[in-house]
């Protein structure tokens, strides 16, 4: 198989799997990124179940405070504050704060113990800082700096209306009768101290005093993860979807208040993100896990065999292209070879006929005049003429069928351009004069150049050949030669009915024939091919120009490089 037709075959076979390996490996690109999309926003939906489940947990403590506050309508002031701390065991320490916004409850403590000493002066620290949740200060949790001592404040003011029905506390100013205020104007403050974030509830009074509840952080955290899962993943399910990635609450120090998850690996990257809804907002819960795992699903080992499958049916097609390819090539060549072989066993008995036929007809011209010797003559030269037909066949198929690298080398001999032309008109003159086919040349190339004479006298014959065959009806052939520019050039005229300008370079094709119907004039095909492949061994060009009438052949043989 030739090299070049090869490389077109890999390019044919090799070409639709890159551009088909491409388009899907883009394809896989798009749905990994919408798969990774619709994995986050599931991600986050989760996330947001578990935000909406630790919103619930903090209200329900906020309805217990504020039905604990319902249920002991009949106690005030300090009794109330201190029988609600009593009753619910994630109330760290009651507040009262009077309409002056000074901490009435609880009193400095009389002890040394520092914890309550720290804790006082903190809520001293606490109440003068604390802003109102109308005011135009009013903010989400604020982190505190990582580097705050234990007792630092940083406080922000959190509305949260209440969820409960509206109720009512009758909680009086000190040591008096206050009036009752509706629970619904309760809100949540954020208070960094002591171990970290505290989670304080207040409820404005309609007298302008405030009850507050710190609430036990231990006791609410604990309340918080009890409502978390344990060991359960936001993708796993009921039927054990893999989704090794796990977990965290974070606070606002980045530090993890909870983890929960099958991933161990604290290399996984952060798939998902969410704050904690207030007033926890400076809480983060956070997903991790590698996406890439997660976006690959199915799908891409179907792309992978689709592809493989296009990529071996292709194969085998391109296989089965090259296997046929290469077996009609080899068969074409084969036939090749035997018509070569064919043509050099024919040259030795056409020669041989030729000769014999030379030498009968000098016998018979040495016999005396008569009607038999005049017979045997014609017939002889019948026979010479047609084995010399044969020969030029032969020659030409042998030209024809020669590899270019096996072809003979030029012959080049000094020789006058004209006397070979006129050697091969003489050739034709008997079959023309037969045709009524008169032929003229102009001879104007008489000065003597090296040429190969052989392969001069086979483009003409084939040419003339042609105008035997197919241009018979005309009246004239011209014959042209001279010398232009360097180059020896040889014109053939004939007056038949032409070839059409869209034949032009068809002509020249190994089997082209313009007419191949019965009635047609017989011919191999290949005699314009042969004679345009000659011209080229010998450094020249035939070539077929546009006329008016007729069919007018060209040759062109550079004669100054030869020189």
């Amino acid at each position: 198989m030739p090299r070049s037709f090869a490389i077109a075959l890999i390019v044919l076979v090799v070409a639709p799997l890159v551009l088909l390996g491409w388009l899907m490996s883009l394809t896989m690109r798009n749905q990994r990124i919408e798969t990774r999309q619709r994995l986050t926003v599931i991600l986050e939906s989760r996330l947001q179940e578990m935000d909406q489940r630790i919103s619930a947990r903090l209200q329900q403590t906020q309805r217990q405070i504020l039905q604990t506050l319902a249920e002991s309508s009949e106690r005030s002031g300090v009794d109330l504050v201190g029988h609600v701390e009593q009753q619910q065991p994630a109330v760290r320490r009651g507040l009262w704060l009077s309409r002056q916004n000074v901490l009435v409850y609880p009193s400095q403590p009389l002890s040394d113990q520092s914890e309550s000493v720290a804790l006082y002066a903190g809520l001293k620290r606490l109440v003068l800082d604390r802003r109102s949740p109308n005011s135009e200060e009013n903010a989400s949790a604020v982190s505190p700096p990582s580097d705050s001592p234990p007792a630092a404040l940083a406080q922000a003011v959190v509305p949260q209306k209440s969820s409960a029905p509206a109720k009512t506390s009758a909680v009086g100013q000190a040591r008096g009768g206050g009036k009752s205020a509706s629970t619904a104007d309760a809100y949540w403050q954020v208070w960094y101290f002591d171990q970290g974030l505290q989670l304080i509830l207040w409820l404005p009074q309609s007298d302008g005093s405030t009850i507050g509840f710190l609430l036990e952080r231990g006791r609410w955290l604990a309340d918080l993860i009890s409502v978390l899962p344990d060991t359960q993943d936001p993708l796993s399910s009921e039927d054990d979807r893999d989704a090794a990635g796990y977990t965290v609450l974070v606070d606002s120090s980045e530090r993890v208040v909870y983890r929960w998850g099958l991933g161990t690996d604290e290399r996984t990257p952060l798939a998902a993100e969410i704050p904690v809804s207030d007033p926890l907002s400076a809480w983060r819960l956070r997903y991790y896990s590698d996406l890439t795992t997660l976006a690959t699903g199915p799908f891409q080992w179907g792309w992978i065999a689709s592809l493989l499958g296009v990529g071996v049916l292709l194969l085998t097609l391109g296989g089965y292209i090259a296997t046929g390819v290469s077996r009609q090539m080899r068969a074409a060549r084969q036939r090749v070879s035997f018509a070569g072989q064919v043509s050099h066993e024919l040259r030795t008995p056409l020669t041989n006929i030729r000769l014999y036929a030379e030498l009968a007809e000098a016998d018979i011209s040495q016999l005396p005049a008569s009607v038999q010797r005049d017979a045997l003559q014609n017939r002889l030269q019948v026979i010479e003429g047609e084995s010399q037909r044969l020969t030029r066949l032969v020659s030409g198929v042998l030209e024809w069928v020669s590899e270019p690298g096996r072809r003979r080398p030029l012959r080049l001999q000094p020789v006058c351009p004209d006397e070979v032309i006129d050697q091969a008109i003489e050739q034709f003159r008997p079959s023309f004069a037969a045709a009524e086919l008169s032929i003229q040349h102009s001879a104007a190339a008489n000065r003597t150049v090296p040429l190969d004479v052989d392969i001069i006298e086979l483009i003409l014959v084939n040419l003339l050949s042609n105008v035997e065959k197919y241009a018979s009806q005309g009246e004239s052939v011209e014959v042209r030669s001279e010398f232009r520019d360097g180059s020896l050039r040889i014109v053939v005229h004939d007056q038949g009915p032409g070839i059409p300008s869209r034949q032009h370079q068809h002509v020249f094709k190994p089997f082209a024939r313009l007419d191949d119907s019965v009635s047609a004039p017989s011919g191999t095909g290949i005699g314009l091919s042969i004679a345009r492949t000659a011209a080229r061994r010998h450094g020249g060009e035939l070539r077929l120009l546009p006329q008016r009438e007729g069919a007018c052949f060209e040759l062109t043989i550079p004669v100054s490089s030869l020189s």
